[in-house]
């Protein structure tokens, strides 16, 4: 389901994370709610964030200030090229 209860689950956590991986059908909604959700240095890294309907992630990302690294290589499931994206601000724990 898209924005539903799993996009939200980070936020059932009382905690903050240093990273959070996104992956799943509802990338973009759960790129916000992880935002939110995150360490002052906390990183978010998006698979396959080459696909179209994922860039509202990265725009929604951009606009609250986090910059982009993407690393491009083979997918070991399909055999093709693929992108995740590193969405992260300054100073973070990942010392990009």
């Amino acid at each position: 389901m898209i924005d539903g209860s799993y996009c939200r689950s980070i936020t059932e956590f009382n905690q903050e994370f240093d990273v959070v991986i996104v992956d799943g059908r509802d990338r973009v909604n759960c790129v916000k709610q992880a935002i939110g959700k995150l360490s002052k240095t906390g990183v978010i890294i998006l698979d396959d964030s080459d696909r179209q309907r994922y860039s509202e992630a990265i725009d929604h990302a951009k606009e609250k200030g986090f910059r982009t690294l993407s690393l491009e290589g083979l997918k070991p499931s399909t055999g093709k090229l693929s992108k995740a994206t590193i969405l992260y601000r300054q100073d973070n724990c990942i010392n990009i």
